[in-house]
């Protein structure tokens, strides 16, 4: 009697502890995604005009001509944004994409700043960029060279 209880006893905590290893892990948490508020996508927004305008003044543009560069970098932004986002266009395609939203950036700034002016503010950007780089922020987004 007692072998058989015995017996009983270890079958039981086999078939518990084997079952307790079949139970599917619990979902992961996922974090909900980050809600800017009115308020604070409207700094970004101004602090994002600021940086552009204080970027092309640095290149000596008068203010009529920063202000259509700058209408055309933003606009530029929002394509690439938009472009990303789209769930149609693979990889490759939104590369080749990315390629000719610069190119048609360049050749309109190029048309408001001229070539040379274009090229020094392409080169502050990039300076700029090293300079945030090293400083410990984080990388800004690749972008096509401005030649």
């Amino acid at each position: 009697m007692k072998k058989g209880l015995f017996v009983l006893l270890v079958t039981g905590l086999i078939t518990v502890s084997s079952n307790a290893q079949d139970a599917p892990p619990p979902p992961p948490q996922v974090k909900p995604a980050m809600k800017m508020s009115r308020e604070e996508m409207e700094k970004m927004k101004k602090k994002r005009d600021e940086e552009i305008t204080e970027s092309l003044k640095e290149v000596g543009l008068p203010e009529e001509k920063i202000k259509e560069a700058k209408e055309v970098i933003i606009a530029s932004g929002m394509q690439m944004k938009d472009m990303a986002k789209d769930p149609s266009l693979t990889e490759e395609q939104k590369k080749e994409k990315r390629k000719e939203l610069f190119e048609a950036q360049k050749e309109k700034l190029k048309a408001i700043m001229g070539a040379e002016k274009l090229k020094q503010w392409w080169d502050n950007k990039k300076k700029n960029k090293k300079d945030g780089e090293q400083k410990g922020k984080a990388p800004a987004p690749a972008e096509a060279p401005m030649n």
